[in-house]
């Protein structure tokens, strides 16, 4: 089945990001300045610094979503039946890929997002945010289109 060869393919792609994340955030880490810029302005101005520990914690708490992502697929998968049909083991597994679309969606934010924060830019270029919204977007609705193809 293409959706489940595709959806592992996108949790594999995910864990190797979420690894990438905390092994470059502890190699720069002693090298950050003690505040690191945490929120932006609409126009891409930094108006939030906070301790760069905090990226840690906004580190832990990313893992956290995304083992509880998991757990759910796992759980969804689980209340599928061995002797179900084709047809209805397909349908159990959409939302198990649409949650791996989400997952890597949220890594990439995420670590766009702390790699702002680990460069200490004070002003983003214009394209930054639209740039985030949207490869949001489009892979959110890539996998709402390879779920309806089949």
């Amino acid at each position: 089945m293409q959706v489940k060869k595709v959806g592992k393919a996108l949790d594999a792609v995910t864990w190797l990001l979420v690894a990438a994340g905390i092994g470059i955030l502890a190699y720069v880490y002693d090298r950050l300045p003690s505040e690191v810029p945490f929120h932006y302005d609409n126009s891409g101005k930094v108006n939030g610094m906070e301790p760069k520990y905090a990226l840690w914690i906004s580190e832990a708490f990313f893992v956290l979503i995304i083992f509880g992502l998991s757990w759910w697929q796992q759980y969804v998968l689980s209340q599928s039946r061995s002797e179900e049909t084709l047809e209805e083991t397909k349908s159990v597994y959409k939302p198990v890929f649409f949650l791996s679309v989400i997952k890597l969606v949220i890594t990439v934010t995420v670590s766009m997002t702390h790699w702002t924060s680990i460069i200490s830019m004070e002003v983003l270029p214009w394209w930054f945010f639209p740039t985030i919204l949207l490869f949001t977007l489009a892979a959110v609705g890539w996998g709402i289109w390879l779920l309806s193809k089949n």
